[in-house]
């Protein structure tokens, strides 16, 4: 679904909580603990922000997302937080430094692509056309749509990475962003990820191709000491392409999110 403004694109339940994402930018980027992730505000920092902060940002949105809880407050993050209402969804993070920098440049330097075929970042000015083309495939991949905006880069630092077809079509994207605040604990961690592969292309080494690009392109453009990404304890393709591009499972950490079913129903996105 598409929203009167062509930066943004989603159910009617996400369209009113990206409009109130963007309204956010200023809070979260002044705020220590908090960042704008384009699709929801996020907090990495927890134990320094609160609980009261979350919520506050919950009871505003709909759905928050914490990043890095260490893996042994989780059980007493989800019943401080709990109500009949509210759902969570766990991922795993994976973090590499220089050694999947250089597995992923390797990876993209070898991959001989078809004939015609072109992997390229996305320009600051992309056109509304291209962005609401990268929005559709998300949607078809079951990640939720992220604004235009943020993918040229309006908001925070940003990589996309987009690999087209000889005719043109996009057959697959990821995106990396550096949300995080300079003068926090994880400065120099860019988020990695929201990798989208068209399902007529899959199967041919496409999503760890766009991921290693995007990887690549994130060391290279944004002040990035570190990279990361998520993916669920059962999502084993998801994890294999994270792990070809050269990140580990940091046991650690987890990245956990609330949302709310009554708005977003019972699954909010990969």
């Amino acid at each position: 679904m598409k929203s009167d403004d062509p930066e943004f694109c989603g159910s009617a339940a996400q369209l009113v909580l990206l409009g109130a994402v963007r309204a956010w930018t200023a809070e979260a980027t002044a705020t220590p603990g908090l960042f704008q992730g384009g699709r929801l505000i996020g907090i990495d920092d927890l134990e320094t922000l609160g609980d009261a902060a979350a919520l506050r940002v919950f009871e505003a949105m709909g759905a928050v997302i914490v990043k890095f809880i260490p893996g042994e407050n989780e059980a007493g993050f989800r019943a401080r937080f709990a109500a009949p209402e509210r759902r969570f969804t766990a991922w795993d993070v994976f973090v590499g430094g220089n050694e999947a920098r250089r597995i992923s440049s390797a990876y993209v330097e070898a991959f001989v692509l078809p004939d015609g075929w072109l992997l390229a970042g996305l320009s600051a000015e992309a056109p509304a056309e291209t962005i609401a083309e990268i929005q559709t495939l998300q949607e078809l991949c079951g990640v939720a749509p992220v604004p235009g905006y943020y993918q040229r880069g309006h908001a925070v630092p940003a990589v996309v990475s987009v690999l087209s077809d000889e005719t043109g079509k996009i057959a697959a994207t990821a995106q990396a962003y550096a949300r995080h605040h300079a003068d926090g604990p994880w400065a120099g961690h860019i988020f990695c990820g929201m990798v989208a592969v068209h399902p007529d292309h899959r199967r041919k080494g496409l999503g760890t191709l766009i991921n290693a690009s995007v990887i690549t392109n994130a060391f290279a453009q944004l002040e990035c000491t570190h990279v990361y990404e998520h993916a669920a304890s059962d999502n084993l393709p998801s994890r294999a392409m994270i792990e070809a591009s050269g990140l580990r499972r940091d046991n650690r950490y987890r990245c956990v999110m609330l949302h709310d079913a009554r708005r977003f129903g019972e699954y909010f996105t990969n």
